[in-house]
């Protein structure tokens, strides 16, 4: 019996083909309009370390003035960044298993000999742990020394792309590269990866970036550079003798330090030694604010800096409501489908086909439409988003993470077409199985 239904709905749909187009456009555009508005917005929400959230989190803490609460943008009112001397003391705890500063600094490179035109990049200052806790796998080599985050040594790990470049993809460990004056060994080579956690690596850093060499943060202290971050600076009128020492002795926030933990149960121990290194600097006249922290897990981060009430939720509502439009607008046509094929129905029941029948035909006719719709809704999805990726390609990574098609949006876009299509389908099939067959057969 389904299969006689379903050629019903078939024979039904071919001898209108004009007006099934116009359903299933109609329907597409309704899919892509929503599916493209939330899959940005999902993004912006997805926790891209969800696996170990519990063990991974930012530190924050209340060093700004007496006078104010930091004014930033941050929920908790605490600045994500925290200044160097108090990285420099907080890594010296052997209770996180990983200890990742971030900032962000750039400038022209080249090869030592200066045969390829100069470019320029993108470099993360960071740690060797930074590795790690990303879980970045390496095409060659891997990080450097651990004895280059304790005493400077010139050593960088390039990406794939940045080895393409330079090194046409050959084997460049051991290699050298200049960045900015300065002499680089090459120690590995990233393997092709999708930055899903850009949003919370790059949080605080300038727009549009995209990391292309990384080395270590220790380079600070060896050559005079001016980090790429924003800073935000307290009170604070000790003379430091020269910028150099202001950057990395003075008060001023300008990285973020990302920890993770073997065990969530090591969080409370870290969130005390916290407690005491905020203690012993009040005993100097620094936090002059009650004393408070907090270690933000990335989900808290994502929260804490509204990125899950961001510009992309106001452009999802706009898409849902597109979405609703043309499933107005797909009743609309399919109830007149319906209408202008009345005498047929007549006929069927006449013969003998129960109401019943009658709707599920119809039924399967708006799946068939629903399931083309949510196809075509597919591809235009797919184009929207490369059109997004393409038209903000000065976000780097950012957009590039945001503006992705998975598993996941796929199968939601051709469930949200099918149920839709159905949904929009009841009320056409519902009105002409109720109306009387006299009626039917006296319109054919």
């Amino acid at each position: 019996m389904w299969i006689y239904q379903c050629q019903l709905a078939w024979r039904s749909i071919t001898k209108t083909p004009a007006l099934c187009a116009l359903i299933i456009a109609t329907l597409a555009f309704g899919v892509a309009a929503a599916m493209v508005t939330y899959t940005s917005h999902h993004a912006m929400q997805h926790n891209p370390f969800s696996s170990k959230n519990d063990r991974v989190a930012l530190v924050q803490t209340d060093a700004w003035h007496a006078r104010e609460a930091f004014p930033g943008y941050q929920l908790n009112q605490m600045s994500n960044l925290i200044s160097y001397r108090d990285y420099k003391a907080l890594s010296t705890s052997s209770i996180a298993r990983y200890n990742v500063p971030i900032a962000h600094w750039g400038g022209t490179l080249n090869l030592p000999d200066m045969r390829l035109p100069s470019s320029m990049v993108f470099a993360q200052l960071t740690s060797r742990d930074y590795f790690g806790l990303f879980e970045t796998a390496f095409t060659f080599g891997g990080p450097w020394a651990k004895t280059a985050d304790q005493q400077f040594q010139p050593q960088m790990v390039l990406t794939h792309e940045i080895n393409q470049r330079l090194f046409n993809g050959e084997n460049s460990v051991g290699r050298q590269v200049l960045l900015e004056g300065i002499v680089f060994d090459v120690t590995g080579v990233l393997k092709p990866w999708h930055r899903s956690a850009a949003k919370i690596e790059n949080i605080d850093g300038p727009l549009g970036i995209t990391q292309q060499v990384f080395v270590p943060l220790q380079l600070v202290e060896h050559r005079t550079i001016h980090p790429w971050n924003r800073r935000d600076c307290p009170d604070d009128i000790t003379d430091y003798g020269s910028p150099e020492n202001t950057l990395t002795k003075g008060t001023c926030q300008w990285l973020s330090l990302w920890v993770e933990f073997n065990k969530a149960e090591d969080k409370a121990a870290y969130g005390d030694f916290v407690a005491s290194f905020i203690s012993e600097q009040k005993t100097i006249g620094r936090y002059p604010r009650p004393l408070r922290y907090a270690l933000s897990s990335p989900e808290e981060v994502i929260h804490i800096n509204r990125q899950d009430r961001s510009e992309f939720y106001l452009f999802s509502l706009v898409g849902q409501g597109l979405l609703i439009m043309c499933l107005i607008n797909a009743i609309t046509l399919l109830l007149a489908k319906f209408i202008r094929h009345a005498p047929q129905v007549g006929i069927r029941r006449a013969l003998g086909a129960s109401r019943w029948n009658i709707f599920n035909q119809h039924l399967l006719e708006s799946a068939f439409l629903g399931l083309a719709g949510g196809l075509l809704g597919l591809a235009l999805t797919q184009g929207g988003l490369l059109l997004l990726k393409n038209s903000l390609k000065g976000y780097g990574n950012s957009a590039h993470a945001t503006f992705v098609l998975d598993s996941h949006v796929m199968t939601l876009t051709l469930l949200v077409g099918l149920c839709a299509t159905l949904l929009a389908g009841i009320y056409p099939a519902w009105q002409i199985c109720r109306t009387p067959i006299a009626q039917q057969l006296k319109n054919s």
